[in-house]
């Protein structure tokens, strides 16, 4: 435009921003092989996933979750027809893996949903690809494949599910619909919400459910140790009730502490404050790792809650929102439920080591008793919680056997008829089909 040959004149008015240089035509040519290897990487990943190798892994994974199933289901028959009492804990155990892990039958559904992936990113291109903004998502999506190969080789329901719907999002929203704004600044803004989606948001759904699937097995761990200290202490209990009757006397009417100051060390009885504090000690871990299962419990059942929340927002956001779709406000609330998730995680990792610090603590203490010459005072009030322990789970099984008994029952006669509901279709399917 000649500027050079023009003269400066005072106080002109601010020179405007240049408009962004548009693309040279090599520039496009590359951007769009590039467009186009992005995609071809997405089929590629999401082809090894149709590999018989990989069918026979998901097959065995739904296989060892079904014999697992089978397991649990006649081991809490059993528990109903032998000790009903304790049944109810082995039932709530049950409910608390419910759809959670694959099985045989719906093997088909999930191999369907890759077919179908496989077919609709074949049928991009990369020029669309590039108008929607999607070749610089593509390579986001890549580590939601790798996750959910992940999950269904192990056989994670939740976890393929929540892969899944983030694999739709790619396909709804990312692949369909342009970037929201009236210029270039908006859509840039709009294409980086969508990018935070994918990146944050969708992550930390995963890691929920990574963290829902850690916790699940951790607590068969602590489930175990349960267990065994629960049996180390029946046997304690047992050796204790064993006492000869006149040194039951004894402990009655003089308490540890009497027995402890009226009796030398060497004498018959005093072997039995040793038992008497180990059967102390093992009560203790028994309550601690009682208190660690409900914990934990109490984890996965808020965790899976959230989670449910969040896919159900998702869901109905980005699948029916048609013209209404707003992906400002979609981001908003999908971060204000994982911000909330995330708080929780964070707080329940610090009650595992809260919980891995106490333990530890008293075994030192344990450890240090044993070893202390007054270490008879540790058991003072040792029977007494025995006992008070015993009388609490008779009442606590008395509870759970009526309620059991009341949910059981059969429900009053309606006559209203009975709606029942069939579970929605996975109507991405059809859409991809």
């Amino acid at each position: 435009m000649g500027l050079f040959g023009k003269k400066k004149q005072a106080n002109t008015a601010p020179i405007p921003e240049p408009a962004p240089l548009e693309p040279t035509i090599q520039e496009e040519q590359q951007g769009m092989k590039d467009a186009r290897v992005k995609l071809d990487d997405l089929i590629e990943d999401l082809a090894e996933l149709q590999s018989p190798a990989f069918h026979d892994a998901m097959a065995n994974a739904a296989r060892n979750n079904e014999a697992t199933a089978d397991a649990n289901r006649a081991a809490l028959d059993a528990a109903k027809e032998q000790n009903p009492d304790t049944a109810y804990k082995l039932e709530r155990r049950s409910h608390l893996e419910d759809d959670l892990y694959i099985m045989p039958p719906e093997l088909q559904a999930y191999r369907n949903q890759v077919d179908a992936l496989i077919g609709v990113y074949q049928s991009y291109s990369a020029a669309e690809s590039r108008l929607l903004g999607a070749d610089e998502i593509d390579p986001l999506i890549r580590p939601y494949i790798k996750k959910f190969r992940e999950a269904l080789e192990d056989g994670q329901k939740l976890k393929a599910d929540v892969c899944w719907d983030v694999l739709k999002y790619a396909v709804f929203v990312v692949h369909n619909r342009a970037p929201e704004g009236r210029n270039d600044e908006e859509r840039r803004k709009s294409l980086e919400r969508r990018k935070d989606v994918i990146q944050k948001t969708f992550w930390a759904a995963i890691q929920t459910a990574d963290k829902i699937y850690g916790d699940v097995a951790s607590l068969t761990t602590v489930e175990g140790n349960y267990e065994k200290v629960m049996g180390e202490y029946k046997e304690a209990d047992k050796s204790l009730s064993a006492i000869p009757e006149n040194y039951q006397e004894e402990f009655e009417t003089l308490g540890f502490s009497g027995v402890l100051e009226k009796y030398p060390i060497g004498h018959p009885i005093r072997p039995f404050l040793d038992q008497e504090l180990f059967a102390r000690t093992c009560l203790s871990q028994v309550e601690l790792q009682g208190l660690e299962i409900e914990r934990r419990e109490a984890d996965i059942l808020k965790l899976r809650s959230q989670l449910i929340t969040f896919l159900g927002e998702a869901r109905k956001r980005f699948n029916e929102q048609g013209e209404t779709y707003s992906e400002e406000e979609v981001a908003r609330e999908l971060n204000r439920i994982t911000e909330q998730t995330i708080q929780d995680i964070n707080e329940m990792y610090r009650s595992e080591m809260q919980a891995y610090e106490m333990s530890r603590r008293l075994s030192s203490l344990v450890a240090a008793a044993a070893n202390n010459e007054e270490w008879g005072k540790a058991a003072v009030e040792s029977r007494e919680h025995r006992q008070l322990r015993k009388d609490m789970e008779k009442a606590n099984n008395d509870f759970n056997r009526q309620h059991t008994e009341n949910l059981n029952a059969p429900p009053p006669i309606d006559n209203e008829p009975q709606v029942v509901e069939n579970d929605e279709d996975n109507r991405i399917l059809a859409d991809m089909g």
